[in-house]
């Protein structure tokens, strides 16, 4: 990713923890207002938002 948009590790590493930080917040506020499962076009969101986390914190490992 960070080829094609000419970002530098670390402002890749910024971008990856902007991401995260809006999937939880997302998450959040998706469970403080509907305690059921929400989807988007026959798509888990939560689910799908929790794999992003989870890909994005392993990326960051790396």
């Amino acid at each position: 990713m960070g080829d094609i948009l000419g970002l530098t590790e670390e402002e890749q590493l910024e971008v990856y923890k902007a991401v995260v930080d809006l999937v939880r917040s997302r998450i959040e506020k998706a469970q403080s207002v509907d305690k059921g499962k929400r989807y988007v076009e026959g798509v888990d969101v939560e689910a799908m938002a929790e794999s992003l986390v989870k890909r994005v914190k392993e990326k960051q490992k790396k």
